[in-house]
């Protein structure tokens, strides 16, 4: 029998577990993506030992699933599958002027539309942006967790059943202040010792491609400059930073969820029961080329707060639940970009790159701008679905404001600059080969990207910006 993910849970993700007991551990996840067309996943029913709530995979390494998630159906029978037929596969990309990819000359028209009147050009960029520079995301073109994510889960889950803890289930529960408690530390800092090696990186050909277009548009200093292109990523690995002096300047980018080159207190003190308090400082300390070889040389080391000697230290990015994040840099850069849109008042294009749905506060920050701006949206997506499904209602989405690409950001990217006729990428032949394998996160499952680089060449990219 067939079954397909439906549920009104914010993420869509179901947990497989080693046994139809609900507090079984996690073997695997298995998520719709939140694409609207619902990942079909195939189930069969074991007469021996599944009871009416619960299900065995048959594929994918077995383990057992439930038909209830917090009181929310999540698996209903596929009709084509009951009455014997297969279940008809989806369309491919949609046809637009300039091919399967979309239509390119309407995106183009109104880059070139806002550019001549003087307006601007907002930028929102999401997880699947830095695919082709090799950072990788976590979950798979299937909705899966990956492979490196679910080894840092174990160990974060075996250290917690040490200490008596209750066991995370995925990453909303795993990546959470509690996180930087003693009990853990040692597990959440190799987590986070990966993500900020493996986000040493160049910029990849999608940031070249990007940096011709802003160039092209007038990047420049931020709102009080006479800069005319602002970024807005949910991404913290920096890396518009690095293609700054391709064309961007680093005070017209605003990182919403923080970011790596900075670390805080977290709060966490031995014996303050569950959760976390608050840092003991709202200061900030730089991810330097010292703390970066550290980090590189000490697979288990824990840096401390050095200011209260308690709490280990966090990055300065934004988690699930996050109540002790110290907000002073994401708010400096907050207030810039709202001094930028109101000096446009409304006069500006968007263009949205490799956001994807399962956290999808980019796609809402740009559709909420696309509706308020006289260009609209330019959407660019691997997943045609991705592309054709919006947040929340809005002017953006009447087609003469709405321009949605199927494609990789390099593909997608580089036909709007080469239809431009734009000169070639200022960062030159960067990140030119790209090998993604799939869709995830709205820009595809994990690159063949390069390893983290030694802390040696690693000194040469570090970010030290502090707290603005």
């Amino acid at each position: 029998m067939e079954f397909r993910i439906a549920t009104s849970w914010p993420y869509g993700i179901l947990n497989v577990r080693a046994r139809p007991d609900p507090g079984a551990p996690t073997v695997r996840t298995v998520s719709d993506g939140g694409d609207g067309a619902l990942q079909r996943a195939r189930f069969a029913v074991d007469g021996a030992g599944s009871t009416e709530a619960w299900w065995r995979l048959a594929g994918g390494g077995g383990g057992w699933v439930t038909k209830l998630y917090d009181g929310h159906v999540t698996l209903v029978p596929v009709a084509a599958a009951e009455g014997g037929g297969a279940a008809a596969p989806p369309p491919g990309p949609a046809a637009g002027e300039d091919g399967a990819m979309g239509d390119l000359g309407g995106a183009r028209r109104a880059l070139e539309r806002a550019r001549a009147s003087g307006g601007a050009l907002l930028v929102l960029t999401g997880a699947g942006m830095s695919v082709c520079s090799g950072v990788p995301v976590f979950r798979g073109a299937d909705g899966s967790m990956s492979a490196d994510f679910l080894r840092f889960l174990g160990a974060y889950n075996a250290a917690r059943r040490a200490a008596r803890l209750p066991e995370a289930d995925d990453w909303f529960s795993f990546s959470v202040p509690e996180m930087f408690r003693p009990e853990t530390a040692r597990e959440a800092w190799a987590y986070w010792r990966w993500r900020t090696l493996r986000a040493l990186v160049a910029p990849g050909a999608d940031y070249g491609e990007l940096a011709r277009l802003t160039r092209w548009f007038g990047a420049g200093g931020g709102a009080d400059a006479a800069g005319r292109v602002f970024v807005q990523t949910s991404n913290c690995d920096m890396l518009h930073a690095h293609a700054g002096p391709a064309g961007l300047a680093a005070d017209s980018v605003f990182e919403i969820h923080g970011s790596l080159s900075r670390v805080q207190c977290s709060g966490c003190r031995a014996g303050s029961g569950e959760g976390a308090g608050q840092p003991c400082t709202q200061q900030m300390w730089p991810v330097d080329a010292p703390f970066l070889a550290r980090l590189e040389a000490e697979p288990d080391w824990v840096p401390m707060c050095p200011a209260c000697g308690e709490c280990c230290l966090r990055p300065n990015v934004m988690i699930f639940g996050d109540g002790s994040l110290v907000e002073s840099a994401i708010g400096a850069q907050q207030r810039r970009m709202e001094a930028f849109t109101a000096r446009f008042g409304g006069r500006w294009v968007v263009l949205e790159v490799g956001a994807g749905v399962v956290v999808p506060s980019i796609r809402c920050y740009a559709e909420e701008l696309g509706g308020r701006g006289d260009g609209g949206l330019i959407r660019v997506n691997p997943s045609r679905s991705e592309c054709e499904q919006m947040q929340r209602p809005s002017s953006c989405s009447v087609a003469s404001k709405y321009f949605p690409l199927v494609a990789r950001s390099t593909d997608a990217l580089k036909a709007i600059c080469d239809g431009l006729r734009l000169p070639p990428s200022p960062l030159g032949d960067a990140g030119a080969l790209c090998d993604v394998v799939g869709a995830g996160d709205g820009g595809g499952a994990q690159a063949a990207g390069p390893p983290p680089p030694s802390a040696a060449s690693a000194a040469g990219v570090t970010r030290t910006s502090t707290s603005s």
